[in-house]
Order: C-alpha cells, then sequence, then structure tokens
C-alpha cells in the first residue's frame, strides 16, 4: 500500500515507476493467494479479512483519486470481499464470531461500500 501510495503521491520521483510496478504486484498477488474466488479471506477470520479488505479498498481509493486505474480485477475482489460482509452480518449487524474475531459491527462498512459500489441490495 505504501509503495502505490507514495508512487502516485510523487511521481516526479525518480523511482516513482519502480514503486509503482512493485507495489501492484505485490498487492495483486496478495489479492490473488489470499482472497478466495467468492470474495472470503483465506484467513478464515472476519476480522483479518475486514484487514485485508481495508487495506484493498484504501488502495483502490488512493489510486481513483489520483486518476490512475486500478485492474478491474481488483475491484470485482474488493466488491466481492465487502458482498462476504454483507452475507455473514447478523440481523443486529454484528459480525459472526469464526477464527480470531471479534464482536464488531459490520454496518458501516457494509453500508459504505454499498454507496461506492452502488447496490442498492
Amino acid at each position: 500500500q505504501g509503495l502505490i501510495t507514495t508512487a502516485l503521491l510523487y511521481p516526479e520521483f525518480r523511482n516513482a515507476s519502480l514503486w509503482l510496478k512493485t507495489g501492484m504486484a505485490k498487492i495483486d498477488f496478495i489479492l490473488s493467494t489470499q482472497v478466495y474466488d467468492d470474495g472470503v479471506s483465506a484467513e478464515q477470520s472476519t476480522s483479518y479479512h475486514e484487514v485485508t479488505l481495508r487495506t484493498a479498498d484504501n488502495i483502490l481509493q488512493v489510486m481513483d483519486a489520483a486518476g490512475y486505474a486500478a485492474p478491474s480485477t481488483w475491484r470485482r475482489t474488493v466488491e466481492k470481499m465487502f458482498d462476504y460482509c454483507a452475507r455473514q452480518m447478523s440481523a443486529n449487524g454484528l459480525q459472526v464470531l469464526n477464527g480470531d474475531s471479534g464482536m464488531g459491527s459490520l454496518v458501516n462498512i457494509v453500508s459504505n461500500a454499498a454507496a461506492r459500489f452502488h447496490r442498492p441490495d
């Protein structure tokens, strides 16, 4: 995340394109190996899922703000990760207690994602 953000904020730096390329390769590897096709984190813990999701989503937002197009596969993966949060959220908005999870609320995460991805469901 740091390499991508720094490269996009300071494109005039000599190594910015290398930082961007390296950061994108690392994030691509993480998303393709640590997130299953259905959008669930390989850690099998809602709390760790949220960390991975927030990191990936922050990167998308930084890239959008910089006018740099993120790979469409990243967007699909992040949206599927948000879908998982919505599907496993209890009626009172709390996450299920799986793996190393706490009893946090997913309401804000799901609501913000619905707005960003234009999802009324």
